[in-house]
């Protein structure tokens, strides 16, 4: 994915940008390959997947062309069914020498993906890439040190965040560090002192690193928001409030569908600005993951929904900190800025983990002190 950013903004090839479908298609084929031998689970949010899912199918065939915005709407209720599935028994199964091996190659990873966005970082400065947004999985690497407990990597990793000029990255370890300053279990092992001075260090280096670089020129639109401007939210928000308008104006016209859905095979339509002028788009999804659950399943589904998912959090705050929480908890965040959950099975695997280690937080315990010492 990192690699396929350089590449494709560096002009070498369009087709680059697409490189970032290779992880989402081997992980669902090892993950169908996994279930045709093991029983799909069946928690809570996977019953709520199938049981909207299927009244979503149905009501998509009758009101809407059957197309490739149907089986995406498909994929996207299925995908979630078998990656929680997946990591509940990965987790399940896993001992402490394979949780080890996932830390050190986390580890690793850290610092190759480092390499590469430094690449793209000087490539952007030098004028050979144009747009300053590199879609990574930092959440991982954040999420790896914070559990780890090392300052000096955590610090390192925001850092590493910022080069890649990605906003929902940053909500992402936000996300994070207000889960790990609210969890009953951590922090306690820092003096404040300590943590002040690490908090204090890493504000001082980001501030300076961004003033160096003209780095928070990505940003600028942001610190410009102006809610009764439509075209500087566009610009804020990178055309995310004109979808969250644009499925707000369907739903003026269809009343009834805020608690259905629209169904399988939904779309919506939405005024897209560009520097040329603006132009009509027709889209079947919302980087505002509320939204699309709300236009394809419902208001009804959508609340349950992320009821359920934060009830998983808020449980997780009542066990030790580990690698999967924050993870998800990372991955979660960016999905509001981003359509990962109707993508990408990575989140859905994390959440299929986390379920299974608060059904069974003993089982995890030993993990979390066998990676502390």
């Amino acid at each position: 994915m990192p690699l396929g950013s350089i590449l494709g903004q560096s002009g070498v090839g369009d087709i680059f940008f697409h490189l970032f479908k290779i992880p989402f298609i081997i992980i669902m084929i090892i993950i169908t390959l996994f279930h045709l031998n093991y029983k799909v689970r069946m928690p809570f949010i996977s019953q709520l997947f199938i049981f909207f899912g299927v009244l979503s199918l149905i009501h998509g065939v009758f009101t809407n062309p059957i197309s490739k915005v149907t089986a995406t709407h498909l994929y996207g209720a299925v995908m979630p069914i078998l990656a929680i599935s997946f990591g509940s028994y990965f987790i399940e199964h896993a001992n402490i020498k394979t949780i080890k091996l996932l830390y050190r190659m986390l580890k690793y990873s850290f610092y190759l993906l480092s390499m590469l966005i430094v690449v793209y970082f000087l490539l952007y400065l030098n004028g050979n890439i144009i747009y300053f947004g590199m879609a990574t999985k930092v959440p991982y690497f954040t999420a790896y040190f914070l559990s780890v407990g090392s300052n000096i990597g955590f610090s390192a990793s925001v850092v590493i965040t910022l080069m890649t000029g990605k906003r929902a990255m940053i909500s992402a370890i936000l996300a994070q560090i207000l889960f790990i300053y609210f969890h009953l279990n951590e922090w306690k092992y820092l003096s404040i002192l300590k943590r002040r001075l690490v908090l204090v260090l890493l504000i001082v280096v980001l501030v300076l690193i961004a003033l160096a670089t003209n780095t928070l020129s990505r940003f600028q639109p942001f610190l410009n928001l102006d809610l009764f401007d439509k075209h500087a939210m566009y610009l804020a928000t990178s055309g995310r409030s004109s979808e969250i308008f644009g499925i707000l104006e369907y739903f003026s016209r269809e009343e009834f569908s805020w608690f259905y859905g629209g169904g399988f095979g939904e779309t919506y339509s939405y005024i897209s600005e560009f520097s040329k002028g603006s132009v009509e788009v027709t889209q079947h999804y919302s980087h505002f993951s509320p939204f699309y659950y709300i236009l394809v399943y419902g208001s009804i589904f959508t609340t349950l929904l992320y009821a359920a998912i934060l009830k998983i959090f808020l449980k997780s705050l009542l066990m030790p900190s580990n690698l999967f929480s924050l993870i998800a908890i990372g991955m979660f965040a960016v999905s509001f800025l981003g359509a990962s959950m109707l993508v990408d099975p990575q989140l859905w695997f994390f959440i299929g983990a986390l379920i299974h280690i608060c059904k069974y937080p003993v089982q995890y315990d030993k993990f979390s002190l066998a990676i502390r010492r």
